[in-house]
């Protein structure tokens, strides 16, 4: 440490000459000059000869606040700039990071080229920086200079007793060599010499053009980030959204969050949309505050999710987990309440920083309860999240059915709408004085056995005088008036349409406040087209449901639920639903927390928990809340199935049901249920496709180095797509062996005459090889065939595979969405794909529907659609007890936006690599060997697509059940 301090030292001198100089530098290669055989990649086999040269040196850390920091790097044909990275994720991430490049034109390769950097954002206080050239071996010259706000200034310049310089083989990815790192001892490499004397710059002149430049600099990086604090605010304002280190974190929609963060968020839009110029003090405030914002959303949510992890870990009989969540839960609600205080008051002059400073050690806090072992980990999902549980829940609207417009109707008074996807209902708030739900009108009729067709509520249920009464509107619509009829004696209503005529389910209103009056408004037909209820004061809240998730004797319940008097006896289940709800919304789920352990009795199952969290709400009639736990949806569909191992280990009761996602099971009275899942005890593997069908693509050196880079990420799979079985095939699977990376044979088989002897050959060229080692990914994307033939096509391959090879995993995929009958895709390429009933076999599609956006989540699209498309590949898991692979999806370097560039791809992707993880699923991103490039010093410069990947595989969580 000495000697470093020492040649930090006297590494720089404080610019308080009349002029500066700088040489040109080149490596003094004493006769020892490194010699490397060309590079191959893909196949194109020892095409690349040139090394990279690096040259090296290190800033000391700096105490004072600077005000610019500009280098400026001359050399000839290109010259690239790289500085330490201190944000690495996870021991996969690089140490470097290359943050300026200049190449000289193709037409005129050998022209200088000259590039100006800004080193301002890499320069962290108190921290040395590695500062490193990568220059032809002509050499670079360098000058630049650190400006403080005191008004002193600290020269750089490219002298010979400051760099060392080391050549690298070709095709070297630089930013993961160690001498990235300020500690890296380099006194092993090559000193440098002066090969075109020193060019000597006044400072004045220098400073006033590297000033100007800063400035420019800085103006166009507050730019970018003004779009993006737009993007960001946005997302939080309208869906909840929040955006972390690259990540979206969301659940449920923005009325989750407290009103006052959304209307923080508005107030910032408001003002970025009245000045389009702003000064660059307001500027950086916006970029501040949109990060504290998102900062805190983060913070306030791990919060809840430590403390719901301390009842988790009770009711999995941890009680040290249990006991250490709590009281970290604890020590740091307390400085998040303060925070948020400041956050509620906060003026423009606030001190923004302070926030900050305050929020990232909380971050930091929180994320160190999670461990590489999620058996050791205090924490062990995000808040809302699960892993490998493809019975848990997740973000949709679609399952318990509660969002409105979903069911064709809409409000069309201002209100705010909350659909949690936790409970049947959404909650709504009315800033006015009244409420109309519209559109029954317009809705299509069930079965009509009775004309005219009526699919408008033909009465409603209220209590009066504690009996429920059948009201039919009267000829000016009014169906309830308080003043004539009293008080209700109970807090709900029911909208009920006749099923006979082509109604559908009703609706229950349940409310908080009792309403003045209601009315039915008809169209001219006599069909009630909007339903309205009036309050006497404004901000009445109530709740929208369908109670009834089915019928069961349709015209005997139409006749009855319509009669007037009501028998109660005959609704008797209709009115025990109601009134369940009526007292159930009062304690609203919004989000929950999951954690599991191993099941002592079983390898491959968890006994899972579900901790809820809930808006509990007091009414006008003292309603007693009723706290539920349920069941996820899914788990009552794997029920209904009979799916082997899925149990409810609590003590639980049958409430109602969900309709087609079978019975509405819960906890009474509890925030917690715990139910046993089986997991698949196949291995999971996640990578890679290429696309390898050319006669030089596969067996070829330049494998090896598409191995080295798909490994460096992490991942344990490549799905390199070929015909072939011969020797170029298994040297390019003894290759993946000896790499640790599975294998996974594709063929497009139009143009193999003979599929089964074609995966018969292979199965006997791999029968003896470890079961990680390969995986059989029958045909690519099959369109050829109408799904019987197809099916029966998979069964005569399993067989001859199995007759040979009995334990590699074997790809299945459902046909593409251009083949017959595989629209609307994927479901109705999943509903025509038969099981072959083999244990090792895994069911795949490809889905390329949404892939790089400019920006992502956006106004249109976040992680929602994803898993809303994919509703009937969860149902086809369940229903056939198979793991699913995403065999191909991404491909986002052939999209208009740049991977290189995009950090939307990291976003995206993370979306990805959450869903896969809920349901247990295997994936390969479609690459097509487009997501590196070569660049012109020789070097391999990787995309945001592995940054995505390896900031996923970093936290180990791909296997992390089967540990």
């Amino acid at each position: 440490m000495n000697e470093l301090r020492f040649w930090l030292a006297k590494a720089f001198i404080l610019g308080l000459t009349n002029c500066l100089w700088a040489a040109t530098l080149a490596p003094d290669w004493q006769g020892r000059e490194p010699h490397f055989p060309p590079g191959s990649l893909f196949w194109r086999t020892s095409e690349f000869k040139t090394a990279p040269i690096l040259y090296r040196t290190v800033l000391p850390e700096f105490r004072k606040p600077i005000e610019f920091a500009v280098v400026r790097v001359r050399a000839r044909r290109y010259a690239y700039l790289f500085v330490t990275r201190f944000n690495r994720f996870s021991d996969l991430d690089p140490f470097g990071q290359c943050i300026a490049r200049s190449e000289s034109p193709k037409e005129r390769p050998d022209e200088e080229v000259a590039l100006l950097a800004d080193l301002a954002p890499s320069l962290l206080p108190q921290r040395p920086l590695a500062l490193l050239v990568s220059a032809p071996e002509s050499g670079f010259q360098l000058e630049g200079i650190i400006a403080f706000r005191d008004g002193t200034f600290l020269s750089l310049a490219s002298t010979p007793d400051r760099w060392r310089a080391q050549k690298f083989p070709p095709l070297t990815v630089l930013e993961f060599e160690p001498c990235m790192r300020p500690d890296f001892d380099d006194r092993h490499w090559f000193p440098t010499r002066v090969v075109q004397s020193a060019e000597i710059w006044e400072p004045a002149k220098l400073m006033a053009e590297f000033r100007t430049f800063a400035e420019r600099t800085r103006c166009q990086r507050l730019q970018r980030q003004l779009e993006e604090v737009r993007w960001r605010l946005t997302l939080l304002r309208d869906k909840g959204i929040v955006i972390v280190d690259d990540e979206a974190f969301g659940w449920g929609g923005a009325e989750r969050l407290p009103s006052w963060l959304r209307e923080r968020a508005n107030i910032l839009l408001q003002s970025l949309a009245k000045g389009a110029d702003f000064p660059e003090t307001r500027a950086e405030f916006f970029a501040k505050m949109a990060e504290v914002l998102s900062v805190f959303v983060w913070v306030r949510d791990e919060v809840t999710n430590v403390a719901n992890h301390a009842l988790l870990w009770r009711a999995l009989r941890q009680p040290d987990r249990a006991a250490h969540c709590e009281q970290v839960a604890k020590s740091v609600e307390g400085e998040l309440n303060r925070l948020e205080v400041a956050l509620r008051g906060l003026e423009a002059r606030f001190p923004l920083e302070e926030l900050l400073e305050r929020l990232l050690p909380l971050r930091r806090q929180l994320l160190g309860l999670r461990d590489k072992s999620v058996h050791r980990a205090f924490v062990v999902n995000d808040l809302n999240s699960g892993l490998e549980n493809k019975f848990g829940w997740f973000d949709t609207t679609v399952l318990l059915d509660n969002d409105v417009t979903r069911w064709g109707l809409r409000v069309t008074t201002s209100a705010t709408v909350f659909a949690s996807p936790l409970s049947p209902a959404a909650f709504v708030t009315v800033p006015g004085t009244e409420f109309t739900l519209s559109g029954w009108d317009e809705l299509k009729p069930w079965r009509v056995y009775n004309k005219p067709a009526n699919p408008g509520p033909v009465c409603a249920w209220v209590v009066l005088g504690g009996k429920v009464v059948n009201r039919r509107p009267q000829p000016d619509g009014t169906v309830y008036e308080r003043e004539r009829h009293g008080r209700w004696s109970e807090n709900w209503m029911l909208l009920v349409p006749d099923l006979s005529r082509g109604g559908g389910l009703p609706v229950q209103l349940v409310f908080l406040r009792h309403p003045n009056k209601i009315l039915f408004r008809s169209n001219e037909q006599g069909i009630v087209r909007e339903v309205t209820v009036l309050f006497e004061q404004p901000g009445a809240q109530l709740f929208m449901l369908k109670p009834l998730k089915e019928w069961r004797g349709l015209l005997y319940q139409a006749r009855a639920m319509t009669r007037s008097p009501l028998n109660e006896q005959e609704v008797a289940s209709s009115l025990q639903q109601c009134r369940l709800w009526s007292r159930a919304v009062l304690c609203y789920p919004v989000t929950f927390s999951e954690a599991f352990v191993r099941d002592p009795n079983s390898p491959y199952a968890l006994l899972v928990a579900n901790a809820y969290n809930y808006w509990e709400f007091r009414d006008e009639w003292n309603t007693p809340p009723l706290k539920l736990a349920p069941l996820p949806p899914l788990a009552s569909y794997g029920l209904l199935k009979g799916y082997p191992g899925l149990q409810v280990i609590s003590e639980a009761a049958e409430l109602g049901s969900w309709g087609v996602w079978g019975d509405h099971i819960a906890v009474v009275g509890r925030e917690v249920i715990v139910y046993g899942v089986p997991i698949h005890p196949i291995q999971r593997f996640g990578g890679f496709t290429a696309f390898c069908f050319g006669p030089t693509d596969i067996g070829v050196l330049g494998n090896l180095t598409e191995l080295d880079l798909i490994k460096r990420t992490g991942a344990n799979s490549f799905r390199p797509q070929h015909n072939r079985v011969d020797e170029a095939a298994m040297q390019l699977v003894k290759w993946c062996v000896e790499h640790g990376v599975q294998h996974v044979f594709n063929t497009d088989e139009k143009w193999v005459p003979d599929i089964v002897a074609h995966y018969r050959r292979l199965a006997e060229l791999c029968q003896d090889l470890p079961a990680e080692a390969v995986a059989y990914d029958l045909l690519n994307e099959p369109e050829t065939r109408e799904p019987r033939a197809y099916n029966a096509l998979l069964r005569r391959l399993t067989r001859a595979i199995r007759s040979i090879d009995k334990s590699h995993l074997i790809y299945a995929e459902v046909v593409a969405p251009w083949g017959p009958m595989a629209q609307p895709y994927p479901e109705a390429a999943f509903a025509n794909l038969e099981p072959t009933g083999d244990p090792l076999t895994v069911y795949s599609f490809h889905d390329y529907e949404y892939r790089l956006m400019t920006r992502y989540p956006n106004e249109k699209v976040d992680i929602r659609n994803l898993l809303e498309r994919w509703l009937p590949v969860f149902r086809f898991s369940i229903d056939h007890r198979a793991p699913i692979h995403l065999g191909e999806f991404g491909a986002f370097e052939q999209t208009p936006e740049d991977i290189y560039a995009n950090r939307c791809a990291i976003t995206m992707l993370l979306d990805y690599f959450r869903l896969f993880d809920r349901f247990g699923w295997h994936f390969h991103y479609y690459s097509n060997r487009g997501i590196v490039r070569v660049r012109r010093d020789g070097s391999l410069e990787e995309s945001l697509v592995q940054e995505a990947f390896r900031r996923y595989f970093g936290r180990y969580r791909l296997n992390a059940v089967r540990e």
